[in-house]
């Protein structure tokens, strides 16, 4: 649960928050404010050291690292409590205090004190919980705990802590190395008897019988067999490797769609397809089975936005990548990389290189100067909407861009325009206000 908390504070606190009615977090050096999307100021810049969205567009968290309060959207600070760290999981937010976990409602009241080595939400008011040291090798009893705090036992004992509950399942590991799930109220749903059983989504979850990898439902019943070697998921479909190839199936897992025949063939899915490699060839398809593109074993696909992809067959800092319709044509001139920000929207990089004769390598080689690497915007079709003159741009959510160069941090529309802009330089930070220009 510590773990799992401190990923989710980390990835909140890079990602900047997003915008959901209206508001976003800025979070860059120099400037830690929350705005609207106009850029009107709802925290002001320098309030606070630190800022990160925990239910975007009603909670946040503000404070120092290890000393954060919860505040609403307008800034105003909730409840009395303190917490290092928090997670919103619904009907409930887990905060730590210290080293123990508790439960706080949306209005900042504690529900649950601070007691638990572990902690996460069970719904209907009722947690799953543990008392004792997760990183020790002694396995600890399960709890299930209520909403006056009264802990039952389960007299299920797991190692390595709590995940979350979803689909009514949390998987659990025992001292064997053997892994089952209990639902919400700390009963055993499926026996101690895999391998590996990952998080249910969509009523289905990857599991490992030791022998294979297969798909199961919330109460254990197969629908993949552990057949296959790896197992991947897509929301679109579902990939099965085998020492003889790949069969594919739908999402839900019931209907084989196809089966390719071949020896070591690897499979992966980015969103809206599938990349088969065969250590020649690689071969795009779209989720109809239709080949989308086809290249060497040089050739990786990754997604981009809008049904996207974005191909790459050279090395870094070679302008070796591309933007990929549906349909397999190219959308752009190939760049030294590109990132997908939002639907219809990509930053491409631009750095420096300097070539040189390596006698060990037996020929030229380039070398990258990773201090000049500058990014700029451009839409779908590959058309540049800025120059590449941004350290960093990412996507705060709906029509907004943070856009940060060598002296300000931008607040951004789509193509680009500052919508407000913060100067910043050695750590200081002075509101430019706002502009349309």
């Amino acid at each position: 649960m510590r773990y799992r908390l401190a990923v989710l504070l980390l990835a909140l606190l890079l990602a900047g928050g997003a915008l959901s009615e209206g508001l976003l977090c800025v979070v860059a050096p120099g400037v830690t404010a929350l705005v609207d999307e106009s850029g009107a100021d709802r925290i002001p810049n320098g309030t606070y050291e630190g800022i990160f969205a925990v239910r975007e567009g009603e909670l946040y968290a503000v404070g120092r690292r290890g000393e954060y309060r919860l505040c609403n959207g307008d800034g105003q600070l909730l409840g009395e409590t303190s917490f290092g760290m928090i997670c919103d999981e619904g009907d409930c937010l887990i905060y730590r205090d210290g080293a123990l976990y508790g439960a706080m409602n949306a209005r900042g009241e504690v529900i649950l004190e601070a007691a638990w080595s572990q902690l996460t939400s069970g719904g209907a008011g009722s947690w799953l919980a543990m008392e004792g040291d997760i990183l020790d090798d002694q396995p600890d009893e399960i709890l299930v705990v209520d909403a006056e705090g009264e802990a039952q036992p389960t007299g299920v004992y797991a190692l390595g802590g709590l995940s979350s509950v979803s689909d009514g399942r949390m998987p659990f590991m025992t001292t064997g190395g053997l892994y089952g799930a209990i639902d919400a109220e700390g009963r055993v749903a499926i026996a101690p008897r895999l391998r590996y059983l990952g998080a249910f989504s969509g009523g289905m979850a990857i599991f490992s019988d030791g022998e294979g990898m297969g798909l199961m439902d919330v109460d254990g019943r197969v629908i993949i067999p552990a057949e296959y070697s790896l197992l991947e998921r897509s929301a679109g479909l579902i990939v099965g490797a085998r020492e003889d190839g790949l069969d594919v199936f739908s999402p839900d897992g019931w209907t084989l769609l196809a089966s390719l025949p071949g020896r070591g063939l690897e499979a992966s899915l980015p969103e809206d397809g599938l990349v088969v490699r065969d250590g020649t060839l690689t071969r795009l398809y779209g989720e109809n089975g239709a080949l989308v593109l086809q290249g060497g074993a040089e050739l990786t696909i990754a997604h981009g936005t809008s049904g996207q992809f974005i191909a790459s067959d050279g090395a870094w800092g070679e302008a070796c990548q591309w933007l990929v319709n549906p349909d397999g044509s190219a959308a752009s001139d190939r760049r030294q990389r590109i990132l997908p920000l939002c639907p219809g929207r990509y930053a491409w990089m631009e750095m420096d290189g300097s070539e040189y004769y390596s006698a060990e390598l037996g020929g030229i080689q380039t070398s990258w100067d990773y201090g000049s690497i500058r990014y700029g915007l451009m839409d779908g079709s590959g058309v540049p909407l800025t120059a590449a003159e941004y350290r960093e741009i990412r996507w705060l959510g709906g029509e907004r861009l943070l856009m940060v160069s060598q002296d300000a941090v931008r607040l951004a529309d789509l193509n680009g325009a500052t919508v407000r802009a913060w100067m910043t330089g050695e750590g200081e930070s002075a509101d430019v206000g706002e502009s349309t220009d």
